[in-house]
């Protein structure tokens, strides 16, 4: 009887000490998704506030993003970026995608799909929508 309570202790202390890996993968998607919120936010941002032409260069084939800082020209991947969504342009999966923000913002609507494959149905989702009347970004969990 000692034996199972030593056992059930133990096997209590374990469960609550290990942490919990499940949301790890959701995580990093969440963490991409709000990186490129922030980079479309500073882009449009900083366009409208110095009065200049900035671009995002989206290559879908290797999941990167060139973009124009005051320092200079920067480069980011993406790694679970799945295709943009340009009013003019349509939904686009492959290719390169050159975005621009004037000193009037962005000139269209544009939507980033985020994906990550779990299998069996199970896949995470996140849509990056800049709206050029107000300027805002969302990020949507899908």
């Amino acid at each position: 009887m000692e034996l199972l309570v030593v056992i059930f202790i133990i096997s209590l202390l374990l469960a609550t000490s290990f942490p919990s890996f499940t949301g790890i993968e959701s995580n990093s998607l969440r963490s991409e998704a709000k990186r490129l919120a922030s980079l479309l936010r500073y882009l449009n941002d900083t366009a409208t506030a110095r009065k200049e032409e900035y671009y995002m260069l989206v290559n879908l084939g290797d999941n990167s993003i060139t973009y124009l800082t005051e320092e200079g020209e920067k480069r980011e991947r993406i790694d679970h970026l799945r295709s943009i969504y340009l009013e003019t342009k349509g939904e686009i999966e492959s290719g390169e995608v050159k975005v621009i923000f004037t000193p009037l913002g962005a000139g269209e609507f544009i939507r980033f799909h985020l994906l990550r494959h779990r299998g069996a149905g199970r896949d995470l989702s996140y849509k990056v929508e800049l709206n050029p009347l107000s300027g805002r970004v969302r990020v949507k969990d899908e």
